[in-house]
């Protein structure tokens, strides 16, 4: 009734929440992305791609410049250190040859883009560990909903905490988790079908969860993908999934992808299959075959609190106090 297992949930909608209710503080944490942020970590091609520019123009050139002193000297990458560190840049340095006016023109550039980039941290911000997180609690929870930052730079914290919780595994062996992507298509999306933020960020996050989807099992961080959607997650993410528990799917593209894993007749059962029943097929299973089962919900999702019509309800009452008033 109590296993030892440990969870580590990607929670895009805050959804996990009322697993704090249920099972208590002291075996869950739910965490805001940001607070994973490790700003020493990325390298200085994802700064400047955060500003759209290339990197043989000046501007970038400066910035690199910047960063690498700031690497160099094992500094915190701060707006502050990072606004300081441009103004030691050199233009010989750079091989700028053109007035100094004009160099002054492209490092105040620099300057104004770092002080409204929402990637580069304001002050020195203690990140958390993943790992040590998980060494204390049963399930930690990576909360998304919360911040107006654009999918970029969440694919980009998100990858750092994977890859730091993978790491851990393969040079530790007495540490493990099991890895949940609540609706998966958002970090690891099937080409051409869901694409949202940078290529270049989503890229680096699809890498980082292929590798665990490969190798995570028999190193000890397994992969959980939820979705509803099957088509428009990675085609290799889910077919090293070894177990599956699939429920009704409508759309034909997604009946299609499960017709690649289970087969065209389970395809066409599960697109009869009530709410709360599931084909469940995999290693496993000590069964060589699949099973039907039905489950029987324990927790519900913070959004089903409050039903569509609440909200409407709710809004009613209060457009009449406010025209009483």
């Amino acid at each position: 009734a109590n296993p030892p297992m440990r969870f580590f949930i990607v929670d895009k909608d805050g959804e996990y929440s009322s697993l704090l209710e249920n099972l208590g503080p002291e075996k869950t944490l739910k965490v805001p992305w940001s607070r994973f942020f490790q700003p020493g970590d990325i390298p200085w091609e994802d700064y400047v791609g955060e500003f759209g520019w290339q990197k043989t123009w000046w501007n970038s050139k400066i910035l690199i410049h910047a960063l690498k002193i700031l690497y160099a000297q094992a500094t915190t990458v701060t707006k502050q250190n990072l606004q300081q560190a441009l103004g030691w840049v050199k233009p010989e340095k750079l091989g700028f040859n053109k007035k100094e006016d004009e160099f002054e023109s492209y490092r105040q550039q620099v300057v104004n883009s770092v002080a409204n980039s929402k990637l580069i941290p304001e002050g020195d911000m203690m990140p958390l560990d993943p790992v040590d997180l998980l060494k204390d609690r049963h399930v930690v929870t990576m909360d998304l909903s919360q911040g107006k930052d654009t999918w970029s730079q969440k694919h980009l914290v998100v990858a750092q905490v994977l890859r730091r919780i993978f790491n851990e595994a393969l040079e530790n062996r007495k540490f493990g988790c099991v890895i949940v992507l609540e609706e998966a298509m958002y970090y690891a999306p099937q080409r051409g079908v869901f694409e949202l933020g940078e290529k270049d960020t989503r890229g680096k996050l699809l890498g980082v969860i292929k590798e665990i989807a490969t190798n995570g099992g028999r190193n000890g961080v397994g992969l959980w993908a939820v979705t509803q959607r099957l088509s428009t997650v990675e085609k290799t993410v889910i077919t090293q999934c070894a177990n599956n528990i699939i429920c009704h799917g409508l759309e034909d593209v997604d009946k299609a992808r499960i017709a690649e894993i289970m087969g065209n007749e389970f395809a066409e059962l599960i697109g009869d299959l009530p709410p709360g029943e599931a084909i469940v097929k995999g290693s496993a299973l000590k069964c060589r075959f699949p099973i039907w089962v039905k489950i029987l919900p324990e927790l519900y999702p913070a959004s089903s609190a409050s039903t569509p019509m609440s909200r409407f309800v709710h809004m009613e009452l209060a457009s009449h106090e406010l025209a009483q008033s």
